[in-house]
C-alpha cells in the first residue's frame, strides 16, 4: 500500500528549495557516518543501534527525543518505499509534492546528508487548496533537522 508523509526538509523547511533542486529528500540527526547497510527491517531494532550514537552526538537531549529522532531516521532512510508520495512544506504555507524514486544513499556535501532520490511533481499544494482534514493532519509543528509524518487523510 502507497504511503503518504509529510517531510519537514530541515527546520521550517529550510533546505526544501535544495532538495528541490537536487532531486532528493534527506535528513541528518548529527549521525556523521554511511547507513548504507545498516538498516534492518526493523526500525526497533535500528534503535537500538543508533540511539547511543545520538546521544553521544546531542548530549543535551533525552532518550525519548533520541528514540523519536533515530525512529524518523529510519523512516526517512529504509521505511518509505519507492513510489510513497511524499509532501514537504517549503515555509511559505506551500507544499512540494514528490515521489520516492531510489534507496538510501549517503553524501556529507549536502545539508541533510542521509538522502533517498525523489521525482518531484511539477505543482506545489498551497494549504488553502487542501481538505479541512489533510490541513488537520499536516498542520503540527514539525521543528527538527528533518520529520516525517505520516499523513492519515489522502
Amino acid at each position: 500500500m502507497k504511503q503518504y508523509n509529510r517531510i519537514m526538509l530541515g527546520k521550517g523547511g529550510i533546505y526544501a528549495d535544495t532538495c528541490l533542486k537536487e532531486n532528493y529528500i534527506g535528513a541528518d540527526f548529527n549521525i556523521n557516518q554511511d547507513l548504507s547497510g545498516k538498516f534492518p527491517e526493523e526500525w526497533r531494532l535500528f534503535n537500538k543501534e543508533f540511539i547511543p550514537i545520538y546521544l553521544q552526538e546531542n548530549p543535551k537531549k533525552g532518550k525519548v527525543s533520541a528514540g523519536l529522532s533515530c525512529g524518523m531516521l529510519w523512516t526517512i532512510c529504509k521505511g518509505l518505499k519507492i513510489g510513497d508520495i511524499v509532501l514537504c512544506p517549503n515555509g511559505n504555507s506551500e507544499y512540494y509534492v514528490d515521489a520516492i524514486f531510489g534507496n538510501y544513499f549517503y553524501d556529507p556535501s549536502k545539508p541533510l546528508f542521509h538522502c533517498r532520490s525523489v521525482q518531484w511533481m511539477q505543482k506545489t499544494i498551497s494549504r488553502k487548496e487542501m481538505s479541512s482534514e489533510l490541513q488537520r493532519s499536516t498542520g503540527s509543528k514539525l521543528e527538527t533537522h528533518a520529520t516525517c509524518q505520516r499523513i492519515r487523510y489522502l
